[in-house]
């Protein structure tokens, strides 16, 4: 077979553009007769696996083939809870067996009845696999099926997460790595012995129960039989490149045999005593180069105390030749176990001769000059090699390290960054090379930076970004610069930009230009936005349309722009400040995110920004995000917070509290976590405890404007209007402009009775036509409710007018019902029909706490197009049980216009005596709303 890289350049290009032969080797014609002999393998190969498994029946029209798989399935005999996690083929659930009563993890192929023969054949041999061996080791297969032509399979459901997560670059004490490998070692040896090889044994397949027991997971690159071995063509490469054996990086199928597991249980090994694998360069290709051409580090010269027995059956089973490795997975597992109780161990380490030619073998170049020196001074160039020796590989130790500090501060894992860093500086001890000195110096202070600026973001986003906090941001980020020396105001932003560029750390200071651009004052916005614009520009400009000062200020260019910003962009940082200046807007921001999220699955901003905008429409949905942000950065306060919040919204406090708990243990200076507490212990009954925790918030911030916002509610709840004006007051300093102070302050003043002082100072501010719906809320609702028509009229036309193209649903529902309380022109109802409609689409699930309020406005809409026994069926519905009497006027109106005078009227008198009517108490647009109702049903009804 050729070896000329094109060819497999030509065959990737025909899977991807599924193209023929001819057309892909238009430009090599001298390839095509070797293109087509090896297409025609390929195909082969497929039609025998089509043979062997089947493919699922075909997808209805209607389904999807590659279904979101944020979104959980509805699986019958299951409850899917949560997503523990995605590969490039399969997605696996958490998921409760309904009949069984027991949790498992649900394994879920992607891509459905369209999953290629090769996907659907290797995702059922590793369930025929791990169910073939019986061993408490293996994590095991309860059930297979099928669902929605999607192939599933469940399995056990372990809960200790995995082995990576575990070691996260820390050492391993050398008798609990022996012990942990061999037990695994045990269980692969068990699956040898059926014939199966796992393949791809690495610390992310190995999960541990929450007594720290392991347990094997991920079969899906097993093969038992030649017919598995076609699976893969030959040349092709399985496995994690750190973990793989050379003779899989090689892609030497049919060499492949239990050695290859064996290599991967020693590179396990040594990433447990010394912190990481024995390879890893900065690309997977770098990897293999390394794997294939260089000797592993002793560990012992990584990691001092690691035993020597240890270190050589570590080495033993790295060797580059299979037949020098230990044959089979339970020799490996004697070996550890003689090492355990101190009994004389099989392996033996490699000598000196052979260390030495290995060495040359590395170092062709040295090898002539030492041949020669040898002649002359034997026992000399025997140290002076074994100097070189060592420092080479204190060198390549160091340089590790160092890549592996810049690998973990991008995964905003700073302990480990921190670690390895330390790791670093005691292998150069308290000397070595100057350049290495300064490099660790650099790394050093390059890790502060980005620690700094990740704190000065999570601070500001995680305290629900208060102007308070944006300035504090601002000043921060602007004293960051200027103390690592980048530049500040009144500095050139193209200057800034370039020293940006030139950093390591390049795109951490990229993601806090972004963000300090999203907490700018007027005052430096306008360079600030230059430099966002400047630092990382991009071919297609979208830098300059994104931080566009007019575009930025207008809520309907943004919204225009999300259509068009693609959501593949290199600059993450930039899609989610760009996202969430889009939800500040007043514009439906979350179909845009979710684009992102799923470019970005993984990342800690993408899924909290989006749980964020999730929150208190689909929080069931934000809860997966928050989980997925949580997952990715366990460290982080503000995840637990998060998890909370979205559990107390829907009805789960005992476990938010618990969420909060964590989060304050986490963080005791973390004021938000401490008021998120005090609002769940509200809702338990308990506003003693609940006060405590607020006290406790502003005694650890005292700017934190949503601690004086709840003790104002729960004032203004017991009835301490005076109370509670003060702290809403306190709230508005600190963050002017918030609609939920400000409607609390209006809501204060009207319950002492200076309804019409508020309907006029609103009118004022209405006057200024504000492009936030936040500023409108309720206003023409209010007007109606006092009796100016006109006023009422007037603002309908500009509702409609400015919101009549908004996407979304927390708008579109409240501008739809503020715009039906009144019969209107058939144009003005029909426009306001369609913002109902609009927001009911969007709502996607029954089972969302929204729901009934939504279809309440629908309900509304179907009544002014003169629909009433449609509006009557929606009433019987989910929107029958919220907005107190609102539902029951608006079905008298409905049924007396279907001439059932009878049950109209009962209607109306079981209304009227279902809620309080005492006009001194109207402080709300929903009670505004059932007062205006009941005078329409009243008029209609009673005369």
């Amino acid at each position: 077979m050729s070896s000329d890289p094109r060819i497999d350049q030509l065959l990737e290009h025909l899977f991807e553009t599924k193209s023929t032969p001819e057309e892909v080797c238009k430009e090599y014609p001298e390839l095509l007769p070797e293109v087509r002999h090896r297409w025609r393998e390929i195909n082969a190969v497929e039609s025998h696996i089509d043979q062997l498994f089947p493919p699922s029946a075909q997808l209805p029209p209607h389904s999807s083939a590659d279904p979101d798989p944020a979104k959980l399935p509805e699986i019958p005999g299951y409850r899917v809870e949560s997503i523990l996690g995605r590969g490039g083929v399969g997605v696996v659930y958490k998921a409760y067996h309904l009949k069984l009563n027991r949790t498992v993890a649900m394994k879920m192929l992607l891509s459905g009845a369209y999953a290629s023969s090769a996907e659907l054949a290797r995702f059922t041999r590793e369930a025929r696999a791990i169910a073939s061996i019986d061993c408490p080791q293996i994590v095991q297969v309860h059930d297979i099926g099928e669902f929605d032509g999607r192939a599933f399979f469940t399995m056990e459901f372990v809960p200790g997460g995995s082995l990576a997560q575990k070691l996260a670059g820390i050492p391993q004490p050398p008798a609990q790595a022996a012990a942990l490998v061999a037990t695994v070692a045990d269980a692969i040896g068990r699956a040898h012995k059926l014939g199966i090889l796992h393949r791809d044994l690495k610390p992310a397949n190995i999960l541990l129960t929450s007594e720290g027991q392991p347990k094997i997971c991920d079969f899906g690159l097993a093969s038992s039989s030649s017919a598995d071995m076609a699976l893969t063509l030959s040349g092709v490469r399985l496995g994690t490149p750190s973990y793989m054996a050379p003779e899989q990086a090689h892609g030497k199928l049919r060499e492949m045999g239990p050695a290859v597991d064996v290599y991967s249980l020693g590179a396990i090994l040594y990433e447990m005593l010394t912190g990481r694998p024995p390879f890893r360069g900065e690309s997977a290709a770098e990897t293999e180069r390394q794997l294939l051409t260089q000797e592993p580090v002793a560990p012992s010269r990584l990691c001092p105390k690691v035993p020597r027995d240890l270190e050589t059956i570590c080495l033993k089973c790295l060797h580059k030749d299979p037949k020098r490795r230990y044959d089979t997975g339970l020799t490996l597992s004697e070996d550890l176990v003689r090492f355990q109780h101190g009994e004389p161990i099989v392996a033996r380490p490699i000598g000196a001769v052979e260390r030495s030619i290995k060495f040359l073998r590395r170092h062709p170049t040295l090898s002539v000059a030492v041949a020669s020196a040898l002649l002359l001074l034997a026992v000399l160039l025997s140290g002076a090699i074994w100097m070189m020796l060592q420092r080479k590989d204190v060198s390549n130790a160091v340089d590790t390290d160092l890549k592996d500090v810049a690998a973990l501060q991008q995964r905003a894992r700073w302990t480990d960054a921190r670690t390895a860093l330390d790791r670093a500086s005691a292998h150069l001890g308290n000397g070595g090379p100057f350049e290495l000195q300064r490099r660790i110096t650099r790394a050093a202070a390059d890790l502060d930076l980005v620690m700094a600026v990740d704190q000065v973001r999570l601070s500001r986003v995680t305290s629900g970004q208060q102007v308070i906090d944006n300035r504090k941001a601002s000043a921060k980020y602007a004293q960051l610069f200027r103390d690592a020396r980048l530049g500040s105001m009144p500095d050139s932003p193209a200057d800034v930009a370039h020293r940006i560029r030139q950093s390591a750390i390049r795109s951490a200071l990229i993601a806090a230009c972004d963000d300090w651009a999203a907490c700018a004052d007027n005052s430096e916005r306008h360079w600030v936005f230059d430099l966002a614009r400047r630092v990382d520009p991009d071919p297609q400009g979208w830098r300059d349309r994104v931080f566009d000062e007019a575009a930025w200020a207008n809520p309907d260019a943004l919204a225009k722009l999300s259509d068009s910003l693609p959501p593949d962009l290199q600059s993450l940082s930039l899609l989610l400040t760009f996202g969430d200046q889009l939800r500040i807007a007043g514009r439906d921001a979350a179909p845009f995110l979710r684009r992102v999220q799923q470019q970005h699955p993984d990342d800690f901003w993408a899924n909290l920004v989006l749980g964020n905008v999730l929150l208190y429409r689909l929080p069931s949905q934000a809860l997966g995000y928050y989980r997925a942000a949580l997952s990715s950065r366990p460290g982080a306060a503000v995840g637990y917070c998060v998890v909370g919040d979205a559990l107390r919204l829907l009805d789960s406090n005992d476990e938010a509290i618990r969420y909060y708990e964590k989060a304050i243990a986490i963080a005791p200076r973390f004021a938000r976590g401490y008021t998120s507490l005090g609002l769940s212990l509200e809702a338990e009954s308990k506003p003693d405890a609940a006060a405590n925790y607020y006290q406790r918030a502003l005694q650890v911030d005292p700017d934190y404007s949503w601690t004086y916002y709840n003790m104002g509610d729960a004032l203004l709840d017991k009835g301490q209007l005076d109370a509670a004006l003060e702290q809403f007051h306190r709230a508005d300093a600190l963050d002017p402009g918030n609609p939920l102070v400000f409607n609390h302050i209006r809501t204060i003043q009207i319950r002492q009775g200076r309804v019409l002082q508020v309907w006029q100072e609103w009118r004022q501010i209405i006057k200024t036509d504000p492009p936030s719906h936040d500023a409108w809320w309720g206003y023409a609702e209010l007007s109606l409710f006092l009796g100016k028509e006109d006023e009422y009229k007037l603002a309908r036309t500009q509702l409609l007018r400015r919101f009549g193209d908004n996407r979304d649903p927390l708008v579109t529902e409240k501008v739809a019902k503020a715009c039906l309380l009144l019969p209107g022109t058939d144009d003005e109802m029909r426009a306001a029909a369609v913002l109902a409609d609009r927001a009911v689409v969007s709502i996607g699930s029954v089972d969302d706490h929204l729901y009934p309020y939504f279809m309440f406005a629908k309900a509304l809409s179907e009544y002014r197009l003169g629909k009433f026994q449609q509006a009557v069926e929606i009433l019987h519905g989910p929107a029958s049980k919220v907005l107190a009497a609102s539902p029951k006027l608006l079905e008298a109106m409905a049924q007396q216009k279907l001439d059932h005078a009878e049950t109209a009227r009962e209607l109306l008198d079981a209304a009227i005596r279902s809620s309080r009517w005492d006009l001194a108490e109207a402080d709300s647009r929903d009670t505004w709303m059932m007062h205006i109702l009941r005078h329409e049903a009243e008029a209609m009804i009673r005369n």
